[in-house]
């Protein structure tokens, strides 16, 4: 994929020179020492960046990252027994979709949507939605900003079986509480708290989908991620 250096267009194919601007492109490589080498490193890093970037800028102590995940994360596998268990006050309405930006836009056209995905709301600065987009299968991953394409890295991690979960990253908004979050999921997930910093965790699926919230309990952080093997559990 190119890249053009003055209006930021994404172009795939054998493309010199931008059709919008005329400026020569220029290939997009990316730093191989910024790799991620398993899955499971991507993944405890994106939660780790995540929650670093949120506590930092909301002058929060140190977190107890171990604690996060200390509950028990084990899903309801038959389906009538979770619509049995999700709260009859469920009742709000899940906030609209978010609007994607052009180039998110593009890549999808280009690409699909991701399989896997982390949205942060950075609330000192506007709750700027910081966005990564993972494909496994290319190798890539997307990072945007308000819509806006950021950076692109290569990804490399180990083949996991694909979630259940048919969840695209604009489901999820700033300001979602834990019942418009279940009632969007369609099940009702596992709590937890952190002892330390006194977000609440909501888990789905063995840890497919991870919802964090502020303690307002509003939605800032959801990570939608594949299923992890046991062996890599193990």
């Amino acid at each position: 994929m190119k890249k053009c250096p003055n209006c930021l267009t994404l172009y795939e194919g054998p493309d010199r020179f931008c059709k919008k601007c005329g400026q020569k492109l220029k290939n997009i490589r990316s730093n191989p020492f910024r790799n991620f080498i398993i899955t499971i490193v991507v993944i405890v890093s994106i939660i780790i960046v995540g929650l670093a970037a949120y506590l930092i800028l909301t002058n929060y102590t140190e977190i107890n990252l171990p604690s996060l995940f200390s509950g028990d994360n084990s899903s309801i596998s038959d389906q009538q027994t979770q619509e049995e268990e999700i709260s009859e006050d469920l009742t709000s309405e899940v906030p609209g979709k978010e609007e994607l930006g052009e180039d998110q836009k593009r890549i999808i056209s280009l690409f699909g949507y991701p399989e896997q995905f982390t949205v942060i709301f950075d609330e000192s600065n506007n709750n700027k939605r910081i966005e990564t987009w993972i494909y496994p299968e290319m190798n890539g991953l997307f990072i945007f900003e308000n819509g806006t394409y950021n950076d692109v890295e290569e990804y490399y991690g180990e083949t996991t079986q694909k979630s259940a979960y048919k969840l695209l990253p604009e489901d999820f908004t700033y300001g979602m509480t834990p019942p418009e979050v279940e009632m969007l999921i369609g099940e009702k997930g596992t709590g937890s708290t952190d002892e330390d910093t006194g977000l609440d965790i909501l888990t789905f699926g063995e840890g497919q989908v991870i919802c964090i919230f502020n303690p307002d309990s509003k939605l800032i952080i959801a990570l939608k991620q594949n299923k992890l093997s046991d062996e890599i559990l193990n």
